[in-house]
């Protein structure tokens, strides 16, 4: 049997020879074994062990073929209600697990360097050694998976828009289950949130004396921005039903009132809204008005973020005798705040801490 013709050097075209999606797709259907267009072949996804019931040497009901880059998402969306976008300290992963070293240095009574000290000394005296300390984070690149299906008619009619209308589709799931991961992941099997109550170094910030259910009011933020580490770099998180009491609240001083310090976004589109001089998104995932995690304030470049892979894969064979194509999107990801704990200033009253990730307590009642 004779094999297609492609062009030469096929390999290095980020559409592996294929002029479009249709061409692809229908390549596919007519050569589900790849056994005559070595376009395929250099496509072919890694396959899991085969079961005893799985026959023959093409089964192949795990895995399909990779969609060229040219026709599927070149990168994982970044939503433009994405507050952890472009913030966070990217860490590629060149395998499954990938360690960490970071410095112990969070209490500066003494040190900010993790133990290390440096003296002055007169001539001729003996110097004093110091000792730093060292911990690991640990990021496992974790799956994250969505499978669907399209039936042969489909794919065969509008073989690009199903191509583009699936993989805008699980782009767009995929971050939404990464922002709210990143904001209230356990840590287990998922992403570390940044505002999860096991975030060892999170601080949470008391409501005020005789305070309103579900309401904000300055001395909340005031406070938050002053337990935030480098705020400079900091942004605000809020669920959409906080603006209204971000927008009006005020500090009340003597007999008058001063707005808290809310700039509304002019200019270029795009802008965001400041809260005591930091932008603030506005973003579902945060928890509703009233509620712990409502409102957050966040150093994202203190958070890691680690990369290991992605596929976006297709295969006709899982569900042929439907007469449907198997359309399937996995990355796999980890990411998680490096502190393990708040950091105590030199200087400070009491047991004064600051964190590059705040948050405020309840109202409930």
């Amino acid at each position: 049997m004779s094999s297609v013709v492609v062009r030469p050097n096929f390999e290095a075209d980020r559409a592996r020879g294929f002029r479009s999606a249709r061409e692809f797709f229908g390549a596919i259907m007519a050569d589900p074994r790849g056994d005559r267009d070595e376009r395929l072949r250099s496509l072919r996804a890694p396959q899991a062990a085969l079961g005893s019931d799985e026959n023959a040497e093409y089964g192949d009901p795990q895995g399909g073929y990779l969609v060229p880059a040219e026709f599927s998402p070149a990168e994982l969306g970044v939503s433009p209600l994405d507050p952890t976008a472009g913030r966070m300290t990217e860490l590629p992963m060149k395998h499954r697990l990938l360690h960490v070293p970071a410095r112990v240095d969070k209490d500066h009574a003494t040190s900010v360097s993790g133990g290390l000290r440096v003296y002055r000394l007169q001539e001729a005296t003996e110097r004093t050694s110091s000792r730093g300390e060292y911990e690991r984070v640990t990021l496992e690149a974790n799956t994250l998976v969505g499978l669907t299906y399209a039936t042969d008619e489909l794919v065969a009619d509008s073989a690009p828009a199903i191509a583009e209308v699936l993989g805008r589709g699980f782009r767009d799931e995929t971050t939404a289950t990464l922002v709210r991961e990143r904001l209230f992941g356990t840590g287990v099997g998922e992403c570390g949130g940044a505002l999860h109550a096991g975030n060892p170094s999170l601080i949470t910030v008391a409501k005020e004396s005789g305070q309103a259910a579900d309401t904000i009011v300055f001395n909340n933020a005031a406070k938050m921005a002053e337990r935030c580490w480098n705020y400079e770099s900091a942004v605000w998180i809020a669920n959409p039903e906080c603006r209204r009491q971000l927008v009006s609240c005020q500090l009340v001083v003597g007999t008058d009132n001063a707005p808290l310090g809310y700039d509304f976004a002019r200019g270029a589109d795009g802008e965001r809204d400041r809260l005591l001089g930091r932008p603030i998104f506005y973003s579902e995932e945060m928890k509703q008005l009233g509620d712990l995690g409502d409102l957050g304030l966040v150093v994202w470049s203190e958070y890691l973020n680690g990369f290991r892979s992605h596929e976006y894969v297709v295969s006709i064979h899982t569900r042929f005798v439907a007469g449907e194509s198997a359309f399937r999107f996995s990355t796999r990801i980890d990411g998680r705040p490096w502190w393990r704990s708040a950091l105590t200033p030199r200087n400070r009253t009491g047991s004064y801490t600051i964190s590059p990730f705040v948050t405020l307590a309840e109202r409930a009642s």
